[in-house]
């Protein structure tokens, strides 16, 4: 019976000491995947991606990039990707208190950036505006993964496609409503199309000239084009020079050395953001209908390919096909 007592005492013990075995540490998933695997990224632009899919693997994620290939001939990438050229860039937040070209110079810049890189904390594929500098081209990359489990490589990771964009601005959206001059009851109009033009790489300017159905350019200095009450105009993104109005156009410089143009989204009484748009009113007294033209545009310039910063003349033409100049 005491030798009983002593094996049935040894086999708690025993158990006891299993059960308080401490566990692993953290936990590292076999399955690390970039959604979508391909990230598309325009020349000249910043592009990033989403964070790691890491299958609740224990956070935080480190990731390390190894090396970039050719995705189609598998040669040795790094020395185009991981290259750095020099870019504009912002050594701070510009915002609509920043109204003078002294203000807009103390928070911009110039440094060298690689086109490509990976957010060690997470994993979030970043391609800069330094693609200007290289073709485009469709790559892959290695990386690794590690958390306080331990680490792991992940081999073909993810695709990176550096294209050409279609032009060196994105014309994001552009629309015109008409409303009689006792009222802002409006009506939406459909007939009628915008364009941006760069016409040269000398001058930093934006020109904007609203025309009717004939091609026949209403005439800000006369009074016919004038902003709308309460609502960012261009001058709202431009103030760092004089408007000009001439017979046909609004005519606005902006300053050198910018990452990108506008520089940032106006807030409006509400608080909320008017995020680069601008509206105007071309007077019922100019138009052969006789009711207020409401054209808005929201737009962006961004450095061409080759360039290191937004430069050159852009000429915005808004054209309203149901209306005639009187």
């Amino acid at each position: 019976m005491k030798i009983f007592k002593i094996i049935s005492f040894a086999l708690v013990v025993a158990a006891g000491t299993v059960g308080c075995k401490k566990p692993d540490a953290g936990y590292l998933s076999k399955v690390i995947v970039y959604s979508p695997k391909t990230l598309n990224a325009a020349r000249g632009r910043v592009t990033t991606s989403a964070a790691l899919l890491v299958d609740g693997s224990t956070n935080p994620i480190y990731v390390k990039l190894l090396g970039t290939r050719n995705f189609y001939t598998k040669q040795n990438a790094d020395s185009i990707l991981l290259k750095k050229y020099e870019i504009a860039i912002y050594k701070g937040e510009i915002n609509q208190q920043d109204t003078t070209l002294e203000q807009v110079a103390a928070k911009i810049s110039k440094a060298m950036y690689p086109s490509f890189a990976v957010n060690p904390i997470g994993g979030r594929l970043e391609v800069t505006p330094a693609t200007n500098s290289i073709d485009t081209g469709t790559y892959e990359f290695d990386i690794e993964v590690s958390n306080i489990a331990g680490k792991r490589e992940v081999l073909n990771a993810g695709v990176i496609r550096i294209i050409n964009p279609a032009n060196s601005y994105e014309l994001i959206s552009s629309s015109v409503t008409t409303s009689p001059t006792t009222s802002e009851t409006t009506t939406g109009q459909t007939n009628f199309t915008t364009t941006i033009v760069r016409t040269n790489t000398t001058e930093n300017k934006v020109i904007i000239r609203y025309v009717d159905k004939n091609g026949t350019p209403f005439n800000p200095k006369a009074g016919e084009v004038v902003p709308r009450a309460d609502r960012p105009d261009f001058r709202t993104y431009a103030p760092f020079y004089p408007e000009e109005k001439t017979d046909t156009a609004l005519v606005f410089r902006y300053p050198p050395n910018l990452p990108t143009f506008p520089l940032y989204p106006q807030v409006n009484v509400s608080g909320g953001l008017y995020s680069y748009v601008f509206y105007y009113r071309v007077r019922a007294a100019a138009t052969d209908i006789n009711l207020n033209m409401n054209p808005v545009i929201t737009f962006r310039l961004w450095p061409a390919p080759g360039d290191d910063a937004v430069k050159g003349t852009y000429v915005i033409t808004m054209r309203m096909n149901f209306v005639a100049r009187k």
